[in-house]
């Protein structure tokens, strides 16, 4: 049960009693009822009570629902929602504007599959690049990353680094960290279903990046990296 964003902070018109929650039963006074000040989930009038409220409060629902469908079927709404969901605390109206936004897009590319097709090959293969720098709140850069079986998309991620990068090296190093730690638990899945990848490819777009994870020896620019983005 999503508590915290949906349906909370509806006014209600009428007068709602509901009887005591279970784990808040008052032994003294089990006859008496609460009498609901703001609409409660699972409530017959709650969606109606959310409805006419303040608009602002659309855009906590909408984000937090399309979270969950941009995790796994939509890859192409990833970006976008997740920069969205970093004002959920303290939305605005321009926040609002770009929720709707997404929703227009969903709405024109309703027929838009992604297409498997059965003769493209079984290598896996990683993409990844990053963004540096580029949450104008923290300053983090964003790490993106992509897996594909053949020609076939099977897995994708778009997630703000825990780390504050000091240079785009780093970024595109963490990022590369994280690509293959996604790769190698893949190919552990694929071994135990009989498919033995000896090889994997892993694009990167920085030779910096490239550099350090062939050369293990700390230097004064890659000293600080933390130790657990040296296992790739």
């Amino acid at each position: 049960m999503d508590v915290k964003t949906a349906f909370l902070h509806g006014t209600l018109k009428e007068d709602v009693y509901v009887c005591h929650p279970e784990g808040f039963i008052d032994a003294d006074h089990s006859s008496y009822v609460f009498k609901l000040k703001k609409a409660l989930y699972g409530l017959k009038q709650a969606p109606r009570a959310w409805r006419f409220a303040d608009d602002i409060l659309v855009v906590h629902v909408y984000v937090d629902d399309i979270i969950f469908g941009s995790t796994h079927p939509r890859p192409d709404i990833v970006r976008a929602t997740c920069l969205c969901a970093r004002y959920q605390a303290k939305p605005t109206e321009k926040h609002l504007k770009e929720v709707k936004r997404i929703f227009r897009y969903l709405q024109g590319t309703v027929n838009t599959d992604l297409w498997y097709t059965k003769d493209s090959g079984f290598e896996l293969t990683g993409f990844l690049d990053a963004d540096y720098a580029g949450c104008k709140d923290t300053f983090k850069s964003t790490s993106s990353e992509a897996q594909f079986l053949g020609e076939k998309l099977v897995s994708w991620s778009s997630k703000k680094q825990d780390c504050t990068a000091l240079s785009t090296a780093k970024a595109e190093y963490v990022s590369l960290s994280a690509c293959c730690a996604q790769v190698l638990w893949m190919r552990i899945q694929l071994t135990d279903y009989g498919f033995h990848l000896n090889k994997i490819l892993i694009y990167c777009d920085s030779k910096s990046a490239m550099a350090i994870s062939c050369n293990p020896v700390q230097h004064s620019r890659t000293k600080h990296i933390a130790v657990r983005y040296h296992f790739c």
